[in-house]
């Protein structure tokens, strides 16, 4: 497929001939540079995406998937990652590095008795050493996670030099330390007298207002263009001190529909304990134990329900935890990595219960959605607007355990609404959420950004003296 045709300012454009009427001579240098830009209008982009890992969680799904995309589209890119663990083509670790003799263990001293993240990173300082090629752009994802593999004055002087986008897969930019406030309200006013230093990533000393601060520096300037995956996450950026002035694009997370989708033979539902006459209802997390899955809310729904061939099928890590804690019958499945075994694993399930605190997409359900599995779920973040109306699953308001546990007894005792919503949902997800869709609004954030940062670049003062001659 042919890559997407990015138009570029070209000297008419970028108002290198000085103010608006001005008859004065263009400033060479700033010419070169429009025109070393404009090269791009015709070619395919030069890609490097930058994240914490390339397997794990739903984080590092949509980032491999963006990858591929863009090889698939004619697209040149490179993975750098802090902690590389699969296979993927052209996935680079990034270097460990130790920097001058005792200055990162310093440094990590410096951040375990302050509370200061991502303080010193000699690995990522040297980055540009592990470029594959001149970019174009470069796309950074997660900064935190993989032992603080990134460091925030990298980021702001790397958006100086290359276009820059990031995407926000959680509010941690947005934050003096968490992924995920919740129900604190500081990020709306710089963080400080943080009330809970163990939320992921965990500090041990209150520095929360030092590190919103530091963030807050990396987006003084607006170099950064922005990506949320949802409406719900831009109308949260729109509210943090920190990114209320940036650019932001909503490109909603991508599905692998081909992998993700309705099972062509009834599956093999005894392999995995499940009976024919069972209505099979699946609780899935990475981590369960996590905070933000809600699964205490998620339990409690369950022990309520009133119909006795209701199985729980948990899938994760603690599983075995979870199970002891239902009181309806259940079995515990590993959780995988592979994207056939989940597929599998969801196409077993006759539901799917999301009862997550926060969630900034929601791409278990819509993987789950994609294998004709219907959802019933709080309506926390994002999640409605992925799930969508009554046709396609299910919103459970307000945190109600006891309306959730009725939802299930309800879809549990009526196959038909089950297959009906069963279709829809899978539909809804085809048409919504593919990745070329993904990727394709992903390159026109790029277009944008190219274009701003090469209008920066001809702003007075940007660019070093022309040189002589």
């Amino acid at each position: 497929m042919r890559a997407n045709r990015i138009r570029l300012p070209t000297r008419r454009d970028c108002g290198c001939r000085g103010p608006a009427g001005s008859r004065s001579r263009p400033n060479r240098h700033r010419c070169r540079i429009a025109r070393r830009s404009a090269h791009l209008r015709e070619t395919a982009l030069k890609i490097i995406q930058i994240s914490a890992a390339d397997f794990g969680g739903g984080v590092e799904t949509v980032v491999r998937q963006h990858h591929r995309e863009l090889s698939r589209q004619g697209h040149q890119t490179q993975l750098l990652v802090g902690r590389k663990k699969g296979g993927e083509r052209n996935t680079t670790v990034i270097p460990l590095r130790t920097g001058p003799k005792g200055a990162l263990r310093t440094a990590r001293w410096i951040q375990r008795n302050t509370g200061l993240q991502n303080l010193y990173a000699p690995g990522f300082r040297a980055i540009e050493q592990s470029f594959a090629f001149e970019p174009d752009v470069l796309h950074f994802h997660s900064l935190h996670g993989a032992d603080s593999y990134a460091e925030l004055a990298v980021v702001r002087r790397l958006s100086r030099r290359y276009p820059t986008v990031v995407t926000l897969h959680d509010f941690w930019l947005m934050t003096g330390h968490c992924g995920y406030p919740l129900e604190c309200p500081r990020w709306l006013t710089g963080c400080g007298k943080c009330p809970d230093l163990t939320r992921y990533p965990a500090i041990e000393h209150d520095a929360t207002r030092w590190n919103f601060a530091r963030k807050r520096k990396l987006f003084k300037n607006r170099d950064i263009q922005l990506v949320v995956p949802s409406a719900w996450l831009l109308n949260q950026a729109r509210r943090s001190p920190i990114l209320r002035d940036c650019p932001i694009s909503v490109v909603t997370n991508p599905v692998d529909v081909d992998t993700f989708s309705p099972a062509v033979q009834n599956p093999d539902r005894a392999r995995f304990g499940i009976g024919e006459d069972e209505t099979a209802v699946m609780l899935i997390a990475n981590h369960l134990n996590n905070p933000y899955k809600g699964m205490d809310d998620g339990i409690a729904a369950l022990n309520r329900v009133s119909d006795t061939k209701i199985k729980v099928v948990i899938v994760g890590n603690s599983a075995d935890e979870v199970s002891k804690r239902l009181k309806v019958p259940s079995v515990a499945l590993p959780y995988t990595t592979s994207t056939t075994d989940l597929a599998e694993y969801y196409r077993v399930a006759d539901l799917l219960l999301m009862p997550s605190r926060c969630e900034t997409f929601g791409l278990v359900a819509a993987e789950a959605m994609a294998c004709g599995t219907p959802v019933i779920a709080f309506d926390a973040g994002a999640l409605p607007e992925v799930i969508g109306d009554r046709d396609t699953g299910v919103v459970v308001t307000s945190r109600d355990t006891s309306a959730m546990a009725a939802e299930i007894d309800a879809l549990a005792a009526d196959r038909q609404l089950r297959r009906t919503m069963s279709h829809a949902a899978a539909e809804r997800i085809r048409r919504l959420f593919h990745v070329s869709g993904h990727t394709r609004g992903t390159a026109d954030v790029y277009e944008r950004c190219i274009q701003a940062h090469a209008c920066r670049l001809l702003e007075p003062g940007r660019l070093d003296p022309a040189p002589a001659g």
